[in-house]
């Protein structure tokens, strides 16, 4: 019988991952997210949504810190991905973004990008630094990915 085909993770193209670690199966799980707009983003249940605003906040982040993902606009989604870094149990990244959100005008990074690049630049001339990375103490959970796969297999339901 063959096997219905499934995108392949980096992991598994380089031959380092045979597709069932929590990283191949959230990566195989946001490719399949058909996500172009924002009406369709908002009808997605809660775990696929939280699967791709944690996704895109652990992959902005390891790319180039907690700024690129405020500068980027993935940011327009900061205070639903702290909704969803609760929801899963992320409480260190939680506590890190909540740190980086509460920099902003009211502890409120604005939705729209250029505003919000507009407050980076101001709080990082206003603190005398680089950028906010330099504000923010702490990391991302080192458990990130085992937590928001376990999120998400035990709330979704089967189809």
């Amino acid at each position: 019988m063959d096997t219905p085909w499934r995108p392949k993770t980096i992991g598994e193209i380089l031959g380092q991952d045979q597709g069932t670690s929590p990283g191949a199966s959230i990566f195989r799980r946001y490719l399949e997210l058909d996500i172009n707009t924002e009406e369709k983003f908002r009808a997605m249940a809660a775990p696929d949504r939280y699967l791709w605003l944690i996704f895109w906040l652990g992959w902005q982040v390891e790319n180039g810190g907690i700024s690129q993902f405020f500068w980027n606009s993935q940011g327009d989604y900061a205070l639903e991905t702290l909704e969803a870094l609760q929801a899963i149990g992320a409480a260190e990244s939680y506590r890190v973004l909540a740190q980086a959100c509460a920099l902003f005008p009211d502890g409120r990074p604005s939705q729209d990008q250029e505003v919000r690049q507009d407050q980076i630049r101001d709080i990082s001339a206003h603190a005398g630094v680089e950028d906010i990375d330099d504000m923010i103490v702490g990391d991302l959970d080192a458990n990130l990915t085992e937590l928001l796969w376990e999120y998400h297999r035990t709330h979704t339901i089967a189809t």
